[in-house]
């Protein structure tokens, strides 16, 4: 088994930006299965926010974009989820 990549900022919030991504139904979940549950991928993305405060000017160029740009995905894909589904 290959080694697991270190862990960073970085691939910290990607880890948890695949969590919303398998609550959102855009990814299977690692058993293979296919579950939308919108409050559990909404907590994913809060999580990512409340990090993106608490770091606030303590992440460096790369971090920052990193961030924006998972958050900016995540609302786009929630927001249409959300219209999708049955009222």
């Amino acid at each position: 088994m290959p080694a697991a990549p270190p862990i960073t900022f970085n691939t910290f919030i990607i880890s948890i930006a695949g969590t919303a991504l398998v609550h959102l139904g855009e990814v299977d979940g690692p058993d293979g299965s296919h579950r939308i549950d919108l409050n559990l991928a909404r907590q994913s993305i809060d999580v990512i926010h409340m990090l993106a405060r608490k770091t606030k000017g303590n992440l460096d160029e790369e971090e920052q974009g990193l961030v924006e740009a998972v958050l900016a995905e995540l609302h786009d894909k929630y927001n249409a989820r959300l219209k999708a589904e049955p009222a």
